[in-house]
Parts: structure tokens; sequence; C-alpha cells
């Protein structure tokens, strides 16, 4: 039987009240089974009331004393770390706590804040242009165990990547340079 909402329901016992139409028309029609219309309208005339679905999902477990504690000590240990973080390191003690339930305990301790704006889509998309050669992006990197700087010249549309500069100093002058390759493999983009 498919999920039935309260608009349904309200339908099937309508129907089913006037009996103008067939148990198995109405439930054609809802894409259910006829014994599951029968078996809600028989629910409907014992109670008197609406047999309205119960509400989905798993029940919340509480959050135990200890898992808070741990969340609490990680937290303190390390400032800047993030739910996902704390997760990660939790895990590796051995210890599975679901970076939802870690971060639902830092809020709740206020050791975050939530930012409304956060909350809502964004209005605008950022470096998506429709053709190949619209513009190019430029991206650095380091490498801190060799101490280079990567620098690297995409494409804004396809992400290929047309020129890669590996430098000491990923300077003003280095950077054209690296530049200057891809306009040579590839030419020129549309927009400047």
């Amino acid at each position: 039987m498919r999920k039935l909402n309260k608009k349904k329901v309200r339908y099937i016992i309508r129907e089913m009240a006037k009996g103008e139409q067939s148990v198995r028309k109405i439930a054609k029609s809802l894409r259910t089974t006829a014994k599951g219309i029968r078996e809600l309208y028989r629910r409907y005339v014992e109670r008197g009331e609406y047999p309205y679905p119960r509400e989905g999902g798993r029940k919340k477990r509480r959050i135990e004393e200890r898992e808070i504690k741990k969340v609490i000590e990680k937290k303190e240990e390390h400032v800047l770390a993030g739910a996902n973080v704390i997760e990660k390191m939790l895990s590796k003690d051995g210890t599975k706590i679901p970076h939802n339930k870690i971060y639902q305990i830092m809020k709740e301790r206020g050791y975050v804040k939530e930012d409304p704006k956060k909350k809502r889509q964004r209005k605008w998309v950022r470096y998506e242009r429709k053709h190949s050669l619209s513009l190019y992006h430029m991206d650095r990197f380091e490498d801190v165990e060799d101490g280079v700087q990567i620098l690297i010249i995409e494409d804004d549309a396809s992400r290929f990547i047309s020129s890669v500069g590996v430098l000491k100093n990923a300077t003003a002058s280095n950077s054209v340079l690296v530049l200057k390759e891809s306009l040579e493999k590839y030419g020129k983009p549309k927009q400047e």
C-alpha cells in the first residue's frame, strides 16, 4: 500500500461514505490496494475520527552522557575542529558518534552558532560558464612537504587544466609565464 497523506485519507473516506464509486476504482485512482482502503474506512467507522498515517521516521535516540563528555573533551582539545573533524577523531579512538549528533551537542553547549543566512538557498552560482574557452580560472596550491607552489590554469566551463606551473615562488611574473603558456597552447578566452 502506498503512503497516504491527510488529503488522500479524507478523499477515501468521503468517497466510501458516498458509495458512488467502487472500492477498486478508488484504489486504482490512488494506486493503492482495495484491501487497504476497506481497512482504513473500517477504522474510521469504529473510532469516529480520521485514521491519519503516523509520522514517519525513526525514533530519536537519547544522547548519552558519555557521548557528550567525549565530544566536549575533543572540542576543547581542538578548538577549531568542526563536527566532521571531531567525528573522524572519535572514530580513530574507536567511538562511533554521527556528525549530526556531534553538531547537536556542540550547539546545545554554545560552541556553534546558527547563521540564518546559511540556511536559505543561494541565489547565485559562481564560475559557471556555458562554453569552453569563455573564461580561464587560476588556482594556487602549496605543497608544504616539498616547499613548492603549484599554479593551475583551468577552463571555467569544463574544468580542463590548460597549464600547470610548479614554482618555488608564485609571483606575478611567474603567474604571467604560466598564463602565456596556456594562451599559446589553447588560445585567448572570449572574456577578459
